[in-house]
């Protein structure tokens, strides 16, 4: 079902600050957008309503944050979920958001941006096998972020489907990324940040998947493939 257009939502983004109108001319550069440049950078991809990055940003003005998500319909909302929880509180100042096709990730991001952190949350879990690879976990999507991501830069995933939980540890066995903590029923603490539409899958019964894992570096990869011989 196709998603009805909403005509506020590109008045609305054109007219926010720190909504990216050219992310292609900020490659390599997106440290610069920020008032702290050198702070630790985090890119949520699929951000979908912003129901985790507009809090976590509030939250958190130690980092600075990307987030993308394709469909301008859905950053529209996006931008209005970070509008409410800044709410005059501080100024807008650590969050960057762009509407970008995460497939072309590399389009907009280069090794310069040093992204230290990368979240996925219950992103679509494309079922069928001839759909596998549009999945933003897969071992070729996992690969383009490789990319751009710092040394050891850290990968933070959730989802609700366990048959892509399943996949993505092979997917980042693939693409040499070392898990450091996972569990199959996420419990929800006082630091939680549950958006609705993770509420929504909890009101079902339904357990959240979650895993943290870290990028292996060049060096180790180089290593490995020197001992592997042919």
């Amino acid at each position: 079902m196709r998603m009805r257009r909403k005509k506020w939502a590109e008045p609305e983004l054109r007219s926010a600050a720190y909504c990216i109108q050219d992310p292609r001319a900020q490659r390599g550069e997106w440290r610069a957008c920020f008032a702290r440049p050198d702070q630790p950078l985090a890119l949520e991809v699929g951000c979908g309503k912003g129901g985790f990055i507009s809090r976590y940003a509030f939250l958190h003005p130690e980092w600075n944050f990307l987030a993308v998500d394709l469909i301008s319909n859905v950053l529209g909302s996006c931008k209005r979920a970070i509008d409410e929880a800044f709410s005059g509180k501080r100024e807008v100042d650590n969050i960057r958001i762009f509407a970008w096709d995460v497939e072309q990730i590399e389009d907009v991001l280069a090794p310069e941006d040093r992204v230290q952190r990368l979240y996925v949350h219950f992103c679509n879990p494309w079922p069928k096998a001839g759909h596998r690879k549009r999945r933003l976990t897969h071992t070729r999507q996992l690969l383009r972020y490789r990319t751009f991501l710092a040394p050891e830069a850290e990968l933070i995933f959730k989802t609700d489907d366990p048959g892509l939980f399943a996949d993505t540890h092979t997917y980042l066995r693939e693409a040499r990324f070392r898990i450091l903590e996972e569990t199959d029923n996420l419990p929800v603490t006082e630091e939680s940040i549950v958006t609705e539409h993770e509420a929504m899958f909890r009101s079902t019964g339904k357990p959240i998947h979650f895993l943290r894992a870290v990028m292996e570096e060049r060096e180790e990869l180089e290593d490995e493939k020197t001992a592997g011989g042919c």
